[in-house]
């Protein structure tokens, strides 16, 4: 409170307030963010949040929406609008923001994994696939996108492919168990 004039300080006091399941205090907070800069990214982001806790994601969109309309490039707004949509099940929408979002900010692990998760739910693997090929060029030891790179291919059939990135991902991180796991199941390790 006693720096209340930054929109850092009431965003963090709103997801305080949030977490003590105090919603209206959290909303005030997080909107008197917005208000002291109609730019600050992370006061729409933990908004919308906090509007899909309480199951309002309609609000949510609309949030982000607003927020687009300030700042049409932020990855973030776009990725999490993705999700709200997902949510609402408009698809197709939510495949658009989420691709933005990757677009946006190439380099986010994060924003490519749930991408291309959201590309093979609704059954477009092939595309999944060139998405975590693209990501793991800009990160190639993330560990995510090499675990959903080697189910993926596994699914698909590629037994191969499954076992390059099931290695892979062995080699990068030899002392995770669940790795080690994988690996062995998809025949990578002895």
């Amino acid at each position: 409170r006693l720096n209340a004039d930054r929109p850092e300080s009431r965003a963090a006091l709103g997801n305080f307030f949030a977490r003590q399941g105090r919603v209206d205090e959290a909303s005030t907070q997080l909107n008197s963010a917005l208000v002291l800069d109609p730019e600050f990214v992370p006061a729409y982001v933990n908004l919308a949040d906090l509007l899909r806790a309480q199951g309002r994601d309609a609000e949510a969109e609309r949030i982000l929406r607003d927020g687009l309309l300030k700042l049409p490039d932020s990855a973030a707004l776009h990725h999490t609008l993705g999700l709200a949509l997902i949510r609402l099940k408009r698809n197709t929408e939510a495949l658009a923001e989420l691709r933005r979002a990757t677009e946006q900010a190439p380099a986010d692990a994060r924003f490519a994994y749930v991408y291309a998760v959201a590309l093979h739910s609704t059954g477009k693997t092939e595309a999944a696939l060139a998405e975590i090929g693209r990501a793991l060029l800009l990160r190639p030891d993330e560990r995510d996108l090499l675990v959903i790179a080697a189910t993926m291919r596994q699914e698909s059939g590629d037994l191969g492919g499954a076992r390059s990135y099931a290695k892979r991902l062995f080699q990068r991180y030899p002392d995770d168990p669940n790795a080690a796991i994988l690996a062995r199941q998809l025949g990578a390790l002895p």
